[in-house]
């Protein structure tokens, strides 16, 4: 899947290739890397596997779903 190709409401899946600093995490994406922020304070493990749904395709920016109600994530890249 291309990135340039995403649609507004398309699930997704990327993976956390990176943990980094001030809660941002690496996540890769059919091969693309994107910075997230990480808004929730769950520890997030290497190789670990998140869906997403695209909330906005210019800037693209997506949502962490799937997850336990006690969690809600937002990413914009």
């Amino acid at each position: 899947m291309k990135v340039q190709k995403l649609r507004l409401n398309q699930i997704i899946q990327a993976q956390v290739v990176e943990i980094q600093r001030h809660q941002s995490l690496i996540v890769s994406l059919s091969g693309s890397l994107f910075r997230v922020t990480n808004t929730t304070g769950k520890s997030f493990q290497l190789q670990e596997k998140v869906n997403l749904k695209v909330i906005q395709v210019k800037p693209l920016a997506f949502q962490l779903i799937n997850q336990p109600k006690s969690f809600g994530i937002s990413y914009t890249v």
